[in-house]
């Protein structure tokens, strides 16, 4: 196969749009399918060498393996390992023990499957994971796993085949990723079964499946259309796109045209693409999307306040500087068979440097994280964030069948023979993290009460994650819940959640990937699951939850949402103690936590017209006039950016007092 310096253009329209997709600049919201650009070049490339080979039978596993290790590795260890020595230099020790996790998986190209397995509702942010874009790398290799065998079977077969198996390939994998676009989001983004068939169109082309254009007319119009068509996506698309899926249709079409316009022609779009400052980013490319991501998200960790767009400019600049010297140094050194790296070398120095990188990520994780590292009162700080609520977590998604059977966690008085218990504790992770609070004002009062709580789930009847799949205990969660409120002896509900990001939509944090999403819920009567039917949907529950309560006789008690943060408390606070640039970020306004509750707010004012249902409102202790508090005496009162630490439900038990006065009375 000929060199052909359009498709080195081709990967600099596709790096480009990532790089500022990932810098935050609104002029490419769909800059992110840039990766799936790389896919169809790809497995052009790559399909056309083994299609090559196998059908000359000079082709080995050997060989082509080395090939591979030859082109992958050697940058990815320098950035996995430059990464992973400046993040030990910043970096608390639950980040660093992901960092270094997250090396170990892209080292073994599975970070997809790791990054899709944390992708849930306790997932870090992105700004926090300076290897999250290893995840492309995982689908590419674990593709070329099976591919060559493929084709190595299919060519011992008539030749016909291959084109057939490759669309049937191509067909269901596009079915896959359409079906989980709509039920697994996570795993259609992460994942090689929804994203084998852009690989696979590459591989299409690279056979020729589809007859080079006979025209310098019909390339052109091709050519021009595969532009115009990554054009509209990423200028069109923005993360709340449901994709891959249909939406991914456009950028590897569009990727495939242009490929496929080249192969017998020269239209306008490939003298285009041709131009040297187009080749020589396409050049880089590898290396550019190695070190963009971890350089971005470095710089935003030890600054800790969103970048502005002059530092996006001057840390690409160096992203674009280390991909450069990256190619120059490493890159062209390593893939010459008969230069300075003969097989015997390469063997010993990428596999040096393998076991280098595994011994730390194998010592972070016995450390969990290597906290030494930090000073002992950045250290205790940091240790917060991993606290549970009661239990360490044994309350949270306790087992369906232990709630049916009434075995709830118990709060206040434990002798429940002498002391009934009065109230229930019913919510998503929010309750979780308040739990200690009730526990507190139960037992300084001698109360008991019972408490259960499952994260994401909604303490409502009939609302829950759409998605089903992501959550598919919540509504035989709750219907346990109704159950045991009704129970005899239960005079007090109290549902906490965060309701705000139920009825807004949207998870407050922003969207750093194309992975994250709405958080969409629906009901019965949702036709489409949307962030304005979420609104619906949460006022129809939360009405019919009060209206089932208090026709039982049961009073309801609606517990707000605490304040959201922006950021991660105990990271922050730890990282002043810690970090070289020890600047404390502003804190949460009570008038932004008014504006963002305004809704939800005036949904429990109409309920609480009934005389039987109440609002307890914590960030009445939370929030002076101009700010809301963070932490007590240097001690952070959230465990992240929006749950209670055990400290904060401390706390707040001021605020929750009503509800032991009127348990106390009857």
């Amino acid at each position: 196969m000929k060199y052909r310096r359009d498709i080195d253009g081709l990967r600099a329209l596709a790096v480009v749009p990532v790089v500022l997709f990932h810098a935050h600049l609104p002029v490419l919201p769909g800059g992110y399918v840039g990766v799936d650009i790389f896919f169809v070049i790809s497995g052009f490339l790559i399909t056309g060498i083994l299609h090559r080979e196998i059908t000359n039978d000079t082709f080995t596993f050997a060989d082509f393996y080395e090939r591979r290790a030859r082109r992958i590795l050697p940058a990815l260890i320098a950035v996995l390992t430059t990464t992973l020595v400046v993040a030990a230099a910043l970096m608390l020790p639950d980040d660093f023990e992901d960092a270094t996790t997250s090396a170990a998986a892209a080292l073994f190209s599975v970070a997809n499957i790791l990054f899709w397995l944390d992708s849930g509702y306790f997932s870090g942010p992105a700004e926090a994971k300076p290897l999250l874009h290893t995840w492309s790398l995982g689908v590419e290799e674990q593709f070329y796993i099976f591919w060559p065998i493929i084709l190595i079977v299919l060519a011992r077969i008539k030749r016909p085949s291959l084109p057939l198996a490759i669309g049937i390939i191509t067909i269901v994998s596009f079915t896959i990723s359409e079906w989980q676009v709509q039920h697994a989001p996570d795993a259609a983004f992460y994942l090689l079964p929804s994203r084998a068939w852009q690989l696979a169109v590459g591989g299409g082309l690279a056979i020729g499946m589809i007859t080079a254009p006979r025209s310098q007319r019909l390339a052109t119009i091709a050519a021009t259309a595969g532009l115009l068509a990554i054009v509209v996506a990423m200028l069109t698309f923005t993360p709340r796109t449901p994709f891959p899926g249909v939406s991914a249709l456009l950028p590897t079409l569009g990727a495939a045209l242009i490929i496929w316009s080249g192969t017998g022609q020269t239209p306008w779009v490939a003298r285009l693409l041709s131009v040297p400052p187009m080749v020589g980013i396409g050049l880089i490319s590898y290396a550019l999307y190695l070190w963009h991501w971890p350089v971005f998200v470095l710089a935003k960790y030890v600054s800790r306040e969103p970048l502005s767009g002059l530092s996006y400019v001057f840390l690409t600049a160096t992203a674009v500087a280390l991909a450069a010297l990256t190619y120059r140094f490493i890159e062209q050194p390593f893939r010459r068979r008969d230069g300075a790296f003969p097989l015997p070398r390469l063997t010993k120095t990428l596999g040096g440097a393998t076991v280098l990188l595994l011994a730390v990520s194998a010592w972070s994780y016995a450390t969990s994280g290597i906290p030494n590292r930090l000073p002992e009162d950045a250290r205790r700080i940091a240790a917060i964030e991993a606290s549970f609520g009661i239990a360490d977590d044994q309350c949270l998604n306790r087992g369906l069948e232990r709630i049916s059977n009434g075995d709830l966690c118990q709060l206040g008085e434990k002798n429940l023979a002498d002391a009934a218990p009065g109230f229930l504790l019913w919510g998503d992770s929010h309750a979780e993290a308040m739990a200690p609070a009730f526990e507190t004002l139960a037992r300084t009062h001698g109360a008991s009460g019972l408490y259960a709580a499952r994260d994401a789930c909604p303490p409502v009847m009939g609302a829950t994650q759409w998605p089903t799949i992501r959550n598919k205990k919540c509504p035989a969660f709750q219907k346990a819940m109704l159950n045991q409120a009704r129970r005899s002896g239960i005079r007090d509900v109290v549902l906490v959640a965060r309701w705000n990001l139920y009825h807004n939509g949207w998870p407050e944090t922003g969207i750093e990937s194309a992975a994250s999403a709405d958080f969409l819920i629906h009901d019965a009567q949702t036709k489409m699951a949307s962030v304005e039917e979420n609104a619906r949907v949460l006022a129809r529950a939360l009405r019919k939850t009060v209206a089932t309560l208090r026709a039982a006789n049961k009073r309801v008690w609606l517990v707000t949402q605490v304040p959201y943060v922006g950021f991660r408390v105990p990271t922050e606070l730890a990282l002043v103690a810690f970090s070289p640039v020890p600047q404390r970020r502003a804190r949460p306004s009570p008038d932004a936590h008014r504006q963002r509750s305004k809704a939800v707010a005036q949904l429990f004012q109409e309920l609480a017209k009934d005389r039987g249902v109440f609002i307890l409102d914590p960030s009445h202790r939370m929030c002076a006039r101009t700010t809301c508090r963070i932490e007590s005496s240097g001690v952070p009162l959230y465990r992240d950016d929006d749950h209670l630490s055990r400290e904060g439900a401390a706390f707040i038990v001021p605020t929750l007092i009503p509800l032991v006065d009127a348990l106390t009375q009857h």
